[in-house]
């Protein structure tokens, strides 16, 4: 129970996380996610089941390509960092620890490059908005 953000898929269908801080945030595909041209998915949950061979699951990944949200889809890309449902996770699969360090780096040097350029063009407000995204990825 409680606040979280809402991602719709192309179904219109609601997905679910508590990742980016549960403030009622709504977002369709095609919306921007955080301003920095960033790559990663985030865990996210579903109130009705999907279709998965062998089975149905309530459980997927939205998946964000350069800060925009590109869909929902039950594949995990291991080449993107991955934010748990509630935030950063630590308790990973083998295969998803191996890459999210590499990943996060690589995200948090983007988000610095953005920090650098937004604070170049005076606009703070921008570069506090990518200091708390790296703090959440972070944490």
């Amino acid at each position: 129970m409680g606040l979280f953000d809402s991602f719709y898929d192309a179904d219109d269908a609601e997905w679910q996380t508590k990742a980016l801080g549960s403030t009622l945030e709504t977002f369709r595909i095609g919306d921007r996610v955080t301003a920095a041209e960033v790559d990663f998915q985030i865990e996210v949950i579903n109130g009705s089941l999907i279709p998965k061979a062998p089975a149905y699951t309530n459980h997927a990944f939205a998946t964000i390509r350069d800060g925009l949200f590109e869909a929902i889809t039950t594949e995990r890309d291991h080449s993107m960092y991955l934010l748990g449902y509630q935030g950063p996770i630590h308790n990973l699969t083998p295969e998803d620890e191996a890459h999210n360090g590499d990943n996060l780096r690589r995200v948090v040097r983007q988000l610095d490059t953005e920090i650098r350029a937004a604070r170049n063009r005076d606009d703070f407000e921008l570069a506090d908005t990518l200091l708390e995204v790296i703090a959440l990825l972070e944490r």
